[in-house]
Order: structure tokens, then sequence, then C-alpha cells
């Protein structure tokens, strides 16, 4: 390639880059429960919250969706760029589940309730997707 072009090509492909990046007016997760009804209490506070009920022994397994929402379209899943999920292992045990149940844009947590009292407790996913970190809170209501 003429060294004269290079500036160029790299000109537009940063232009297809930040147009691609703009097309995305914003990007976020979406939190469910497997086989558990999963309700929202606070969506726009500074971190969403849900809320579900578990016994003691009960096992849940959380997804969280990366999702990307292009202007004037319906959200698209995207994989996301990072993602966690934090909880007291006091409370739960993490316990390993089947991979091919998820695809890349999912990022499971499958949890069993240890406590043998009942207590309220917190989970919490912390992603990043297409540059936004986003928290989501999940309130455990344990009980026996």
């Amino acid at each position: 390639m003429d060294i004269s072009r290079f500036p160029l090509c790299v000109g537009f492909l940063l232009i297809i880059t930040v147009y691609d990046v703009v097309q995305s007016s914003s990007a976020g997760f979406t939190i469910t429960a497997v086989g558990q009804s999963l309700d929202l209490l606070d969506e726009g506070g500074e971190i969403p919250v849900y809320h579900c009920q578990m016994k003691v022994g009960q096992t849940v397994t959380f997804v969280s969706q990366g999702y990307v929402a292009p202007r004037g379209k319906p959200n698209q899943p995207s994989k996301p760029d990072a993602g966690e999920w934090l909880f007291d292992d006091h409370v739960f045990q993490l316990l390993s589940y089947e991979k091919n149940l998820f695809d890349k844009t999912q990022l499971p947590v499958m949890l069993k309730a240890l406590t043998n009292v009942a207590r309220q407790t917190h989970v919490r996913f912390v992603g990043k997707i297409l540059g936004y970190n986003r928290k989501y809170d999940v309130l455990v209501d344990i009980v026996n």
C-alpha cells in the first residue's frame, strides 16, 4: 500500500467504528432467574433492584444477558465485554451449571441457599458492555 493512502485508510476505519458506536443509543443487561419469579422493584434508581424469594436448600440460576439498543429498533442481544456475579458465600453455595444451555450473550450463576435462618440478602451483577458499566441488585428473601 502506498504510504500516502495510509492516513486515509485509518480515517475511514475510524469513521466506521465511531458510526457503529453512535448507532447504539445505549446498552445494558437483562436480569432473569431460570424457573423463578423475579420482580423488578426499582428500575429508576442508580442501580436497578429485583426481588425473589427462595427456600433454604433451593437452587436458583440468575442470568444476565447483554443487549444493545440501537436507535429506533428493538433491543438486540450482544456479547458483554465483562461481567461478574457477587454474593455472600456464607449464604450461597456456587454450583456448576450446564454450559450448553447459555449462549455468549449470557452470563449465568447457579446458587444454592445454605443458611438455615430466614433472612434477606442480595446478589449483585456488575458488567460492562460497549463501554457502559452497569450494576444490578437482586434482593433475595430466604425462607424456611
